[in-house]
């Protein structure tokens, strides 16, 4: 499951990120790594950005992203 899925409040572990590149390099230096935990803050309607709290920070990210992004809920 990618994380864009997840809903507000919920728990997740990272799994793995399929984005490469610039954008992938990013996501990574952010603190976006496998095994990484963290939780849905908020979740914009129609498509817009995502807000989740990993590593004691909150961190938004577009909606491309997050889909980006394999997880599993805890």
């Amino acid at each position: 499951m990618n994380l864009y899925k997840l809903k507000k409040n919920d728990s997740f572990s990272i799994v793995k990120i399929t984005r490469s590149g610039e954008i992938g390099k990013r996501i990574a230096e952010m603190g976006v790594t496998k095994g990484t935990r963290g939780i849905v803050v908020r979740k914009a309607f129609l498509g817009g950005p995502i807000q989740i709290k990993i590593l004691n920070y909150d961190l938004s990210l577009r909606k491309d992203e997050a889909e980006s992004i394999d997880v599993e809920e805890v």
